[in-house]
């Protein structure tokens, strides 16, 4: 059966996760007893999207208002002469296809703005494991009314739009480039800083250099301090909800063919999908059954039904008798139409320690291209067992008990199955 919650359908502030113990993972700090006190890292600071349509490119700030803000307060280079002659703020949002930047920046002298001369903004993106992508906002001369224009990794972008304004205390600026063009920034922890270079008497000389983060020798932030992720506030209310059960695996990836990709988490109680879903939910969950202390063997996301978004293939291990025989459950589980389903499930193995033998079978996906993949679980190979000693024992309740495939059964050439509806059968 699928539950969802609903909560908030928006997720757009900043959820500080503080020392969230997500069972076997836990994203606080540890002290050593007998040694120094170290600093924690801070941990990023979590964006959820925004709604689509939420934010314009306009000049105008409103919708800015209780977004989070990163402070142009980290002194590069050059001096300034206090808070009214050079300061201000920073703002990321994003959607399923556009990430927004907002600077509102306090300057006592505007210098119109190109590439090397006068007051000029960048910000910078430094996705884990990736490269580093800069966007720059070239000003021009906004005092006249002119509109900024904008460069990605050093040339002319004009897929995204730009807007700006001059104010009695300075300037500001308002930005949307496409996701796609910046690969790796969302869902993953992103060393981010914006700069702002200062130019007041001559346009030529930079006289002080702002920024939103500490930078490295490379002039890169070296610390990953924004983490742009749907799943946030979903993971913190399906934890708080369903009482922090223990944790079997985590993974990320495209779920219900959503442009955003999805939380799934593997717990003792639950198959579950967090994130930007239908209807307003914040989250799926699927409450599998599995007895008490059953272990998970494997997970994987993959394409099996030929539509949008990826199943979970999960494999776990369960003792059907406890201490005397364990069983193997292969199970799929997909999610459309607001609706989280176990679409497959059947035993792969059994194993008997008294009599120490198993029947091991291996399931087998087939099929190429668009369109459903065909299973198939194929004969078992058995081990200490034959007609006599063997009895057929079930998986717990809810799942299908047909008995593995077997050298002197009915079905020694194995199972096949079809997706028929919104699961795969035998055929």
């Amino acid at each position: 059966m699928t539950r969802a919650h609903s909560g908030a359908a928006r997720l757009s502030f900043a959820l500080s996760l503080g020392a969230l113990s997500l069972g076997a993972l836990s994203l606080g700090a540890s002290l050593s007893l007998g040694a120094p006190a170290a600093s924690p890292t801070p941990l990023p600071r979590i964006i959820g999207p925004s709604p689509a349509g939420d934010t314009a490119i306009d000049g105008f700030f409103n919708e800015w208002e209780a977004r989070p803000t990163f402070a142009l307060d980290v002194r590069v280079s050059g001096r300034s002469g206090g808070p009214t002659d050079l300061g201000g703020t920073v703002q990321l949002a994003y959607d399923a296809d556009h990430l927004y930047v907002a600077a509102q920046v306090v300057d006592d002298v505007f210098q119109p703005g190109a590439r090397t001369t006068g007051d000029r903004l960048e910000l910078i993106f430094v996705p884990a494991g990736a490269k580093a992508r800069r966007l720059r906002i070239v000003l021009n001369q906004l005092e006249l009314g002119l509109p900024p224009a904008l460069e990605l990794d050093g040339r002319a972008y004009a897929q995204g739009a730009v807007s700006g304004t001059t104010r009695r205390d300075g300037w500001a600026v308002e930005a949307r480039v496409r996701l796609r063009d910046l690969p790796g920034v969302a869902g993953t922890d992103l060393a981010f800083a914006a700069i702002v270079q200062d130019a007041d008497a001559d346009p030529v000389n930079i006289e002080a250099t702002l920024s939103t983060a500490a930078l490295n020798a490379a002039g890169l932030p070296g610390t990953a301090t924004v983490r742009l992720d749907a799943t946030a506030e979903a993971l913190a209310t399906y934890l708080a909800d369903r009482d922090h059960p223990a944790l079997l695996g985590r993974y990320h990836g495209n779920v219900t063919g959503d442009a955003l990709d999805e939380l799934v988490l593997v717990t003792a109680l639950d198959i579950v999908v967090a994130g930007r879903l239908p209807d307003g939910a914040t989250y799926l969950y699927f409450t599998h059954g599995w007895r008490t202390g059953a272990q998970l063997v494997s997970a994987e996301l993959t394409d099996l039904d030929g539509r949008a978004g990826k199943e979970l293939r999960v494999t776990h291990t369960e003792w059907a008798v406890p201490d005397e025989v364990q069983v193997e459950v292969v199970e799929i589980f997909g999610a459309h139409d607001g609706i989280l389903r176990r679409m497959f499930a059947a035993k792969t193995a059994e194993r008997f320690t008294k009599l120490r033998g198993d029947a091991v079978a291996a399931l087998s996906v087939q099929g190429r291209g668009r369109g459903a993949r065909t299973l198939k679980i194929g004969a078992a190979k058995v081990t200490g067992l034959n007609p006599g000693n063997y009895v057929d024992v079930d998986a717990h309740m809810g799942l299908p008990n047909e008995p593995l495939p077997l050298p002197w059964g009915d079905d020694k050439r194995g199972v096949v199955y079809t997706l028929q509806g919104e699961a795969w059968q035998r055929r």
